[in-house]
């Protein structure tokens, strides 16, 4: 009986650890795709800047990660917490590319 009882312990824990690895993976394109949807909000936005910032580095994906950059801050629901968490948190972070993020800002500004 107690072996029957293991059995079905370690299938369940089998079956529990395999819905684990199904689970997607974030990537950078992820982020692209809610920058690039004119419905995201302002709250989508913010989320997804967070998410680069805790997940990512421009190294990882310089050419996508400026196109990132470029989509969010010329969003059309772009609010000043998204501004000023890209100002201070992604620049701060990723000091190497400060000339290239502040043309982005620029940009976007003017």
């Amino acid at each position: 009986m107690a072996i029957i009882l293991l059995l079905i312990a370690f299938f369940l824990l089998l079956k529990k650890s395999k819905k684990k690895d199904n689970k997607k993976q974030l990537e950078l394109k992820d982020l692209l795709l809610i920058a690039q949807n004119q419905n995201s909000t302002s709250d989508d936005i913010l989320l997804s800047l967070k998410l680069f910032n805790e997940n990512f580095f421009i190294d990882d994906n310089k050419e996508m990660s400026f196109e990132f950059f470029n989509y969010i801050l010329n969003h059309k629901n772009i609010n000043k917490e998204v501004f000023q968490f890209f100002h201070k948190e992604i620049k701060t972070k990723n000091k190497n590319y400060q000339k290239d993020l502040d043309v982005i800002e620029r940009k976007a500004l003017g």
